[in-house]
């Protein structure tokens, strides 16, 4: 069964509604700048209830890579993925998938390939950090691999699922302007760091499933859902 419906849920709407061998937990806290503890009481309160409504279900909870991003970790959204990982794991059977940056087609304006576009379309400014990278992967290549992982019944794990490359923001956008035909406002701010996300447990798996991390990844999906 999904339980959500947003990006991900939908993603993963192949999987039986009405069976519940499986329950993919996919609705949640999706800023990662929110601080509004309602909204993540709300994302607690929903995991719960659907833990005690399918107890011999396998859970498949999405989490962030954002976790091993050393200034992230104390942020409340980071603080409030790890509390969900956690009420997870304590049960007999889960799955958690960690998640980077998502490309994919939602009206999700927190997004930050979404922000982009909005901003520079709109001829927005805003700063952008000339260190800071970030790491996409299409939403359809999510599902492909979790589908796969879920498949061969890799229980009791966390994996990161990411792109095994990061970009630079600036290659971020410079790529949206290329596919826009339009020139980003920005103000460049000496700022920012990368972390490295560990993509070795996917690697072959990704291989299997025919998926190209090359160096053109990210932009063959940023045409891909912006062209």
């Amino acid at each position: 069964m999904i339980v959500g419906n947003g990006l991900i849920a939908k993603a993963f709407i192949n999987f039986d509604k009405n069976d519940n061998s499986v329950c993919v937990l996919a609705s949640g806290v999706s800023n990662s700048n929110c601080e509004n503890i309602e909204e993540f009481n709300r994302e607690k309160n929903i995991i719960i209830n659907n833990i005690k409504l399918n107890k011999s279900s396998r859970f498949i909870y999405f989490g962030t890579c954002s976790v091993d991003d050393p200034e992230r970790l104390n942020s409340k959204y980071v603080k409030h993925k790890l509390e969900m990982e956690k009420i997870v794991t304590e049960q007999e059977k889960f799955l958690i998938i960690r998640l980077p940056q998502i490309a994919g087609y939602t009206k999700n304006n927190n997004t930050l390939l979404n922000f982009l576009y909005n901003r520079i379309t709109n001829g927005k400014e805003f700063e952008l950090w000339s260190k800071a990278k970030r790491n996409i992967i299409d939403i359809e290549d999510v599902v492909k691999i979790t589908t796969y992982i879920i498949n061969n019944k890799k229980e009791n794990n966390i994996i990161n699922v990411a792109n095994k490359r990061n970009n630079s923001i600036k290659e971020i956008v410079e790529k949206m302007e290329k596919t826009l035909n339009l020139k980003a406002n920005y103000k460049l701010i000496d700022c920012g760091s990368e972390y490295k996300i560990n993509t070795e447990y996917i690697y072959n798996i990704s291989r299997k499933l025919k998926i190209n991390f090359d160096k053109n990844y990210t932009d063959r999906k940023i045409l891909k859902y912006y062209k």
